[in-house]
């Protein structure tokens, strides 16, 4: 009788083993690319109506309220962060995680926004 326990104490053991390394290998995925489009359609918190578009060619596209609302060059600064240079005024910013994105662009909004990718180019 004893043994029986043990095979299923070892087995559901493992299969907890087996869960914890799926979330753990699903959590410290790369984040994804830059390149592709962003919005914060979704996120109900944030009252500004953006999209953000990012080209291959170091370029982006800031777009409020379905017009474009100005547009410059972006620079890597770290893995998942982004310096956001428009051809005139101050920089923004755009930190890209696996679940959410957060941009924060002074001359939109002085908070930070959070955007979610909607189309991704790789």
């Amino acid at each position: 009788m004893k043994k029986n326990y043990y095979k299923i104490s070892t087995y559901i053991l493992g299969l907890l083993l087996v869960i914890t390394l799926f979330f753990l290998f699903d959590a410290t995925k790369n984040p994804p690319s830059i390149i592709g489009a962003f919005s914060n359609n979704t996120a109900l918190s944030d009252n500004v109506n953006i999209g953000f578009a990012v080209k291959r060619a170091n370029g982006y596209r800031l777009y409020f309220q379905g017009k474009e609302f100005d547009h410059g060059i972006y620079k890597k600064s770290s893995d998942n962060a982004y310096v956001l240079e428009p051809k005139n005024g101050a920089n923004g910013a755009i930190i890209i995680t696996n679940k959410k994105s957060y941009l924060y662009y002074p001359k939109l909004k002085e908070k930070i926004i959070v955007v979610q990718q909607t189309t991704a180019i790789k």
